[in-house]
């Protein structure tokens, strides 16, 4: 089931939930957190039930390294297995039949299991910390827990161990209170409302250019209506699972990072890594960049080790070269951006009041430019999108009639703050009633709606392929 589903709005969060509070008046984390494991397990089984196993053979084997670097002296040795184990695990899912050679493939088509990609960079984050940190003990439940706890299970977070399994342990401060249930309500409608009305209704116009045959040219006008569309989805698909995550785990009294901070607004390709897909920003600079040498090495390997780390969070996204070729376009831009930093190069002095207007959408522009390639299902169709661009007189037209969908996106993006910073402003000390009372009727109406446009059909979000 997904978040925007009616069985997980009236069916298994309501039963979660309510079970929760009953099990909360016994006062017992270990009770409690055992029956967060039940609901995940249930969770991610409702997908697809052999996803479990996969899942399970993952936790058992890095709770046992774990336990391993507990018990014996040579702990690196252990850490390394358990990393080596993790990337063949998960290459062995997603990499076998890397770019698919002129159809030879290595093993039959198999369906990858559901977040692998996000619990395999959790668990490598976990060994790499408890080499470098240590931790309390923990037992199989409650690390478990820390790996497969539903809301991030999915689509993220990628979590660090100190970040949740505090929040899980006897002295942690899982429970549920007034003030966390008004956060779900705002963070949940919010995100329902992002990913039904928003990314949903853009998902149509977007698949029906972006899978067309490799051979099916497009004119300009539909390639440019395709390209925002899919901007402004993949952004509502992957914010809206993230505002529904943190609100769904504030019900049990459990804070996970935000994913988001209005990337789209950033002034360049650094602010926006530092705002998009936060969570992978950070591992991939925490546990790659930084042991590569950071921003402490020579220039040349500064960009090298740069355009290594992009390629990276492409491939992790999966075993296709249109992904590798978005993470060097990244990369690359990276290095020029770091460049003109630091040789401070400019080509005429721009006033700062435009700066803050053109370098938004400049960057914006640079970023819309690599989601073809991340969309695109091969290199050739992604160079006949890029073509059609240019080539205004030929090519096939799809109208576009979701104008005002694309255009209610495009001012959220510009005019709203992040979902995370609403939610301070709402329990701000010197926050008016009435100003409490319009957030809570503007969020009952965004439930609605979003309630009422949900189907039977649900779409899965983007990222949960990944």
């Amino acid at each position: 089931m997904v978040f925007s589903s009616y069985q997980f709005l009236f069916v298994f969060l309501p039963i979660t939930f309510f079970v929760f509070l009953f099990l909360q008046k016994l006062k017992n984390t270990q009770i409690t957190s055992l029956w967060l494991l039940i609901a995940s397990v249930a969770f991610y089984t409702f997908w697809n039930p052999r996803d479990i196993l996969p899942l399970s053979l993952s936790i058992l084997v890095n709770y046992s390294v774990y336990q391993c670097m507990k018990r014996f002296s040579r702990r690196i040795l252990f850490m390394w297995s358990g990393i080596a184990f993790n990337l063949v695990f998960l290459a062995s899912y997603k990499y076998l039949n890397f770019g698919d050679w002129h159809g030879f493939k290595f093993v039959a088509d198999q369906s990858i299991p559901l977040g692998i990609s996000f619990y395999t960079f959790t668990q490598i984050a976990f060994l790499v910390d408890c080499y470098k940190e240590g931790f309390e003990q923990n037992d199989i439940i409650r690390y478990s827990l820390f790996v497969g706890y539903f809301p991030h299970l999915i689509c993220g977070p990628i979590l660090s161990f100190k970040q949740l399994y505090p929040q899980l342990s006897e002295h942690g401060k899982l429970g549920t209170s007034q003030r966390n249930i008004a956060l779900f309500c705002l963070y949940f409608s919010i995100g329902l409302f992002k990913k039904i009305i928003i990314a949903d209704s853009l998902g149509d116009y977007v698949n029906q250019v972006f899978d067309a045959n490799i051979n099916t040219f497009f004119c300009c006008k539909t390639c440019l209506w395709a390209i925002l569309s899919y901007a402004v989805q993949l952004y509502f698909d992957f914010s809206g699972y993230s505002d529904m995550a943190v609100g769904v785990s504030k019900l049990f009294g459990v804070d996970i990072p935000y994913n988001f901070d209005a990337p789209y607004k950033s002034k360049s390709i650094i602010e926006f890594w530092r705002r998009w897909h936060i969570s992978l920003s950070n591992f991939l600079k925490n546990y790659v960049y930084i042991p590569l040498g950071g921003n402490r090495v020579a220039p040349f390997r500064l960009y090298l080790n740069l355009f290594l780390v992009m390629i990276l969070g492409g491939i992790w996204h999966g075993g296709a070269w249109t992904y590798v070729v978005w993470g060097g376009y990244h990369g690359a831009l990276l290095i020029v951006n770091h460049f003109w930093r630091r040789h401070r190069l400019t080509f005429i002095a721009i006033p700062e009041c435009l700066q803050n207007f053109t370098k938004p959408i400049f960057t914006f522009l640079l970023v819309c430019c690599g989601w073809v390639l991340f969309r695109s299902h091969s290199l050739g169709f992604a160079g006949n999108m890029y073509m059609s661009i240019f080539n205004m007189d030929y090519g096939i037209e799809i109208a576009f009639n979701r104008y005002w969908i694309l255009a209610v996106g495009l001012l959220y993006i510009i005019f709203a703050p992040d979902t995370i910073r609403i939610g301070g402003r709402l329990f701000d000390e010197d926050r008016k009633k009435r100003s409490i009372i319009a957030t809570a009727v503007a969020c009952g109406v965004m439930m609605s709606v979003a309630i009422i446009r949900m189907s039977g059909s649900v779409q899965h979000f983007i990222y949960s392929g990944f």
